[in-house]
């Protein structure tokens, strides 16, 4: 292990965790300011790879990050897949491979960091694989994600399984443009209505 890495690890230890996660921020600037964190971040990621993580965030180390989507432990890996998706650092194909055998808690993440992070061009790409592999229930946890097109299309093509669905999970201004296309009966209309009450009141 270098000196600069071991020195920087002796100053990170003896602090609490905020001003840990704020020291080790500027260090890593320091660091790559001086061209030092490659190296540095070779010797954390041998050893303590969430730090190793947290600086390559800071500094928008594309490879390193994305790397780290694919890291044996859970939790570091499912930090490394929400801040790779949200900078849209990880292209369509893979996302398609990171989700094709991944658990079911990963891809959720996965489906809320393009929500979050405003990529519907990527979720229209995942939905068809989506729905082929794990079916249509699937596909509406990603259609928030998706573009008004996509949504449209499913909402119409979907059924009135995938409708209400939507309703139930969808972001308001995509429900409100889907709403002319339920089913026109009394029935219908409450339970969908009933529904979006639901989700809303669940949401607060």
């Amino acid at each position: 292990m270098r000196r600069s890495t071991r020195r920087l690890l002796g100053e990170l230890d003896v602090l609490p965790y905020p001003e840990r996660m704020a020291t080790l921020a500027r260090r890593a600037r320091e660091l790559a300011a001086t061209g030092d964190l490659p190296d540095v971040l070779t010797d954390l990621r041998a050893g303590p790879r969430f730090l190793a993580l947290t600086a390559a965030k800071v500094v928008g180390d594309r490879e390193t990050v994305r790397t780290m989507t694919a890291d044996p432990q859970r939790t570091i890996r499912a930090v490394a897949v929400k801040a790779a998706v949200r900078a849209g650092w990880l292209s369509a194909d893979d996302l398609r491979h990171l989700t094709h055998d991944a658990p079911a808690d990963l891809r959720h993440l996965v489906y809320r960091s393009l929500r979050w992070g405003r990529r519907p061009a990527l979720a229209d790409h995942l939905v068809d694989r989506v729905r082929e592999t794990f079916g249509t229930a699937e596909v509406v946890a990603l259609l928030p994600a998706c573009g008004a097109d996509q949504v449209g299309d499913w909402v119409r093509r979907g059924g009135w399984f995938c409708r209400v669905g939507y309703r139930f999970r969808g972001d308001a201004g995509h429900c409100e443009a889907s709403r002319g296309d339920f089913p026109r009966n009394r029935s219908g209309y409450r339970r969908a209505e009933g529904l979006e009450e639901e989700g809303g009141r669940g949401e607060k």
